[in-house]
């Protein structure tokens, strides 16, 4: 897993899974499984979420998105109830920046300190502002999401 992906995960498990009330829904957890495309493609590496909606009780949940997949299982998935979902992912920009070096770019392998400059390419609409949602039932669960930049 690479720095900037851990990262984006790391900082999902915190705002979404350390928020008051995350105890166990009345209904229990299920699991969740499911390809996520944007327009038409695999993401590569990303991360999703499950936020309990309004009259849901239990903890916001996650998986990390590898090729297009992602899995949650049922100890660690959503549980039963509507939720609203929002998915992430990072790409690199073509650009590197040189740590420490204000407006440096530097490319090559000889370009030590260099850090990629990443950008989220995911619209809004499917994240922060998110219109995503979907019904976890009892068992297994497939869901699939199939992303448009337009």
């Amino acid at each position: 897993m690479s720095v900037p992906r851990l990262a984006v995960v790391g900082l999902f498990l915190i705002v979404h899974c350390c928020v008051p009330g995350c105890g166990g829904g009345k209904g229990g957890r299920a699991s969740l499984y499911g390809t996520v495309k944007f327009d038409g493609k695999p993401v590569e590496n990303g991360s999703i979420a499950f936020i309990p909606a309004e009259g849901v009780v239990g903890p916001s949940t996650g998986a990390s998105i590898e090729n297009g997949k992602y899995q949650t299982p049922a100890e660690q998935g959503p549980v039963v109830g509507k939720h609203r979902v929002e998915i992430t992912a990072m790409r690199s920009t073509g650009k590197t920046d040189v740590k420490g070096v204000a407006g440096s770019a530097a490319t090559g392998p000889s370009a030590g300190g260099a850090v990629n400059n990443l950008e989220m390419y995911i619209p809004d609409q499917y994240n922060k502002k998110s219109n995503l949602s979907l019904v976890v039932k009892p068992g297994s669960n497939q869901e699939n999401f199939d992303l448009k930049s337009k």
